[in-house]
């Protein structure tokens, strides 16, 4: 038979065209779909991680590190400790109980008792260091640090400093007036303290020390040189000066956690990596000279403290040492 080529070319190429349709409707057809995803990270753990102790040394010279040393009830009385010395520390000796008619107007060695620590007021020494996560540290059994830390240098500021009559205004009393607070860094920074600044607060004057009414007067014979003058308590010409909480208080940015860098006038300390550690002498005392109110029903001020005012007061000191988020790093 013959074929019609006008009827073979027509469905040849049709079947064709079908072919063609064909594969190009399947790449069409499948919509891109996919219901699983992969996500990896290859990293390894960093302690990158800080701390700040406080130590102290116990009775038996063993010491201790942590995050706190709180000190057992003590009993205070008003005493001085004079003038600073030029490098702005305490001299050596405290005195109290001044005897009337006993000063002899050019020290403490006469009329004055000495007082001993724990006996009126409070001194004791602590120490500060930080340390650093590191893995390759082995520790140092030593100065008891455990293996994955490492001593290192960092600024230390204080964060919050608290100095308070907590019954003060029970009848009108203000004991809070005569707290004062000394740090003394070894071989750094000296700073006497109390809750608002006092400038130049005389640490001389004449008292009535025997109730009599008036100011005393020499305790003397009748007949001796000096009868009938009035005494003259403490050094003529000796002051005291101190800062305010909010001069020595620092805090750290509230958002970062760290210090800025005006801070730095407020830095107490650097700690250390060597053996020896930041040693610091805290002193606690109610300064006598400082003036507060002895009658509930005035407002004047005297040396002379009242008693049934200002005896029995409770009082808080605490310090906060604190190194900021920059412990880390």
């Amino acid at each position: 038979m013959k074929m019609n080529k006008k009827l073979i070319v027509p469905f040849l190429s049709t079947i064709i065209g079908l072919s063609i349709a064909g594969g190009l409707g399947g790449a069409f057809a499948w919509y891109q779909f996919n219901s699983t995803v992969t996500t990896a990270f290859i990293g390894q753990s960093v302690a990158d991680t800080g701390l700040l102790q406080i130590g102290y040394m116990d009775s038996s010279s063993d010491m201790h590190w942590g995050k706190e040393y709180v000190l057992a009830d003590t009993n205070l009385i008003p005493v001085t400790f004079g003038q600073l010395n030029t490098d702005g520390s305490l001299r050596s000796t405290a005195y109290g109980y001044p005897e009337a008619g006993k000063q002899s107007g050019s020290d403490y060695t006469s009329g004055w008792t000495p007082i001993q620590q724990g006996k009126g007021f409070y001194q004791y020494d602590i120490y500060l260091r930080a340390l650093k996560a590191d893995s390759q540290a082995t520790g140092d059994a030593s100065q008891q640090i455990n293996p994955g830390y490492k001593l290192v240098e960092k600024d230390v500021y204080i964060s919050n400093l608290v100095l308070e009559g907590v019954d003060d205004n029970t009848n009108g009393t203000l004991i809070t007036n005569a707290m004062r607070l000394h740090l003394d860094v070894k071989d750094g920074t000296k700073t006497l303290v109390s809750n608002k600044a006092v400038t130049n607060l005389a640490l001389s004057g004449q008292l009535d020390l025997d109730g009599n009414g008036l100011v005393d007067t020499y305790d003397v014979m009748p007949w001796e040189s000096g009868y009938g003058d009035p005494v003259m308590y403490g050094i003529t010409g000796e002051t005291q000066t101190t800062k305010a909480i909010s001069d020595v208080v620092e805090t750290p940015d509230p958002t970062t956690g760290l210090y800025p860098s005006t801070a730095t006038a407020k830095k107490i300390c650097t700690t250390k990596t060597g053996a020896e550690m930041v040693k610091i002498t805290v002193t606690v005392w109610l300064e006598g000279w400082a003036l507060l109110k002895n009658k509930a029903d005035s407002d004047d001020l005297s040396a002379v403290w009242n008693p049934a005012m200002n005896s029995g007061m409770k009082v808080h000191a605490g310090i906060v040492f604190d190194a900021g988020r920059n412990l880390i790093g």
